[in-house]
């Protein structure tokens, strides 16, 4: 498994590099020093930089990725990251949006508090028409806060869509490139139009239908 695995990243660098090849005997290559030449060749900025983003949105909750030394790695075989390092990341990341949004999490439980005591009284009042504004405020009060967190949910769904497309827009030449490499010269030239639209257009559709 390890050996086929260096050989599909070996095959992977070979197609995706941007310069040119010298071949030689080939007993006399050493592979590291051949990944480590082809990963200087590949552009990957765009790939990087979304990736860079995302790190400075994990930090301290996952570890730090860095393509190349990703790829190096993972020609080596060498662990990644673990599981618990990412469960462990996940439910400090959770907790950190749990505190972050206590305040509306505690306006939504005192307001419900109130209509809750109001339901209760309510009868206590001689004009039940008192009773009955008061427990109408209060109940468009928490539902103007639970649409507000709601319309934020929503927001985020959109970056996140926003996100995944730019990271499949610049992981796609990539892909087309291997394509290219295993003899689909046509079949990439004719999936490269369709999968940019394709891309484009499902991830309008969720941000403009699906979400709203």
């Amino acid at each position: 498994m390890k050996n086929i695995r260096k050989c599909f990243v070996l095959i992977m660098l070979f197609c995706i590099a941007s310069g040119g090849f010298a071949w030689g005997n080939e007993e006399a290559i050493n592979s590291e020093n051949f990944i480590a030449e082809q990963l200087d060749k590949l552009d990957i900025r765009d790939l990087q930089q979304i990736v860079d983003a995302i790190n400075g949105e994990l930090e301290g909750y996952m570890p730090t990725i860095e393509i190349k030394a990703f790829i190096v790695k993972l020609f080596k075989g060498e662990g990644i990251m673990g599981l618990q390092d990412i469960a462990r990341g996940a439910a400090k990341y959770f907790f950190r949006e749990v505190v972050a949004n206590w305040r509306i999490l505690g306006q939504i439980i005192i307001l419900s508090s109130i209509y809750a005591l109001l339901t209760n009284l309510q009868s206590a009042f001689e004009n039940d028409a008192v009773g009955k504004l008061a427990y109408n405020v209060c109940y468009l009060v928490i539902i103007s806060i639970v649409i507000k967190s709601f319309m934020m949910a929503i927001s985020l769904g959109k970056d996140a869509i926003d996100a995944m497309i730019t990271f499949m827009q610049a992981l796609l030449p990539i892909l087309l490139g291997i394509l290219i490499a295993m003899g689909g010269v046509t079949t990439s030239a004719f999936f490269h139009p369709v999968l940019l639209g394709s891309i484009g257009f499902i991830g309008t559709i969720i941000k403009s239908i699906v979400l709203p």
